[in-house]
């Protein structure tokens, strides 16, 4: 109800034009304090869960959830860093390039922890409780997990080629923005898939794994500054 109540918020007062001209974070500031305490609210109902677990290892999903639950935290307060000057008024303490460079780390990092980590969360729980398995190997999910976490936050200055940031911001973004490119082709040879799952469930999934990390390819190329791009 609450979070409804903040969406219902969040429509009107853009209709009226109160913005802070930020994409994806175009509310003001009094909105912004209420989607903070909403969040802070929802995390700690989430966290306390973790911590009161009977199990002593913290299994991979939960990584991929509490970093989603943090990650949304810090970019959204970081980006909504302002000073009020009325009540539906309010100027981002960030400038220039500054101002851009910072935008499109939460835009892009948003996306990620709102929808790529939770997906993974759920889909290191999901196919192993399918198959009635236990997952094939703990260690390489957290790798991956650091991995992710690590990349995503550089590749946000992508957004920003050919523009007066600095030239090796946008560089380290083009590179990290390939890494995922390469994760997917020497992670999906054809012939190293094993034996196909006959549950539907599983193959839904895999699937439309697959299908997320094809279809992603043309968003890591474009990430990428090249000749009439």
């Amino acid at each position: 109800m609450a979070f409804n109540i903040v969406i219902a918020l969040s429509a009107v007062t853009l209709l009226l034009g109160f913005s802070q001209s930020k994409e994806y974070h175009e509310m003001e500031w009094p909105i912004d304090l209420l989607i903070v305490v909403l969040w802070v609210t929802f995390s700690i109902n989430i966290v306390m869960t973790i911590f009161k677990r009977k199990e002593e290892q913290v299994y991979i999903s939960l990584w991929f959830m509490m970093a989603a639950l943090i990650g949304v935290a810090v970019l959204f307060v970081v980006n909504g860093i302002s000073v009020p000057v009325t009540l539906f008024k309010s100027y981002s303490v960030f400038a220039g390039t500054n101002d851009a460079n910072v935008q499109w780390w939460f835009g892009h990092n948003a996306v990620a922890m709102v929808l790529t980590v939770p997906a993974l969360a759920v889909f290191y729980y999901f196919l192993p409780k399918s198959a009635g398995v236990p997952i094939y190997s703990h260690r390489l999910g957290i790798i991956s997990f650091w991995s992710l976490i690590f990349m995503y936050l550089w590749t946000g200055a992508h957004h920003l080629l050919w523009t007066p940031i600095p030239d090796w911001v946008q560089t380290l973004a083009m590179a990290f923005s390939i890494f995922p490119l390469l994760v997917d082709h020497f992670g999906h040879q054809p012939g190293q898939s094993g034996g196909q799952s006959r549950l539907l469930p599983q193959r839904l999934a895999l699937s439309s794994g697959r299908a997320g990390l094809a279809g992603g390819r043309p968003g890591w190329l474009a990430g990428v500054a090249g000749p009439g791009w």
